[in-house]
């Protein structure tokens, strides 16, 4: 909390917005559950959208089960979706649950990071399971005509 409050406290905007981007990265690394738990505390806008996304990535990879269930929690939105992005892409739950990691992949809000999220998560899940994976490329609604022609085309160097 610290670093926070010496940031709000600088008088100048770019060196306050410096502060708050290491505060936010140092903090990320150490503890991420609680940057985002403090995260979604701030007011919208650029500083609250950092903190989320770097903590939600940061916290995914050291546990994603507890990540996952606090998004859960919320709608869907553009500061969540770094977070679902890690999720659908954390390999062992796109090749073991890939239910979930497509539920995760379809809820990204941002129409480009979904297509390439869902495309890296299909990439993934055909390392485990080339024919499911073709299958769900193949009919999912979530995939538009040229993404899902991108998609297709990576399987031809699958054998």
């Amino acid at each position: 909390e610290a670093p926070f409050t010496a940031a709000q406290e600088l008088a100048d905007a770019s060196a306050r917005t410096e502060a708050f981007q290491g505060a936010i990265t140092g903090w990320a690394m150490s503890d991420p559950a609680a940057l985002v738990a403090r995260a979604e505390k701030f007011p919208s806008g650029e500083i609250r959208s950092l903190a989320l996304r770097e903590g939600l990535q940061q916290w995914v990879a050291l546990d994603p089960v507890a990540a996952a269930a606090w998004m859960d929690r919320l709608d869907p939105s553009r500061d969540l979706d770094a977070g679902a992005a890690a999720v659908a892409t954390t390999a062992v739950i796109a090749q073991k649950k890939p239910d979930v990691a497509a539920s995760w992949a379809e809820s990204i809000v941002d129409p480009e990071l979904r297509t390439n999220t869902l495309l890296d998560f299909i990439r993934l899940w055909a390392e485990r399971d080339p024919a499911a994976a073709r299958s769900y490329a193949s009919t999912t609604p979530a995939l538009r005509p040229e993404t899902r022609a991108v998609a297709l085309a990576s399987f031809s160097a699958i054998p």
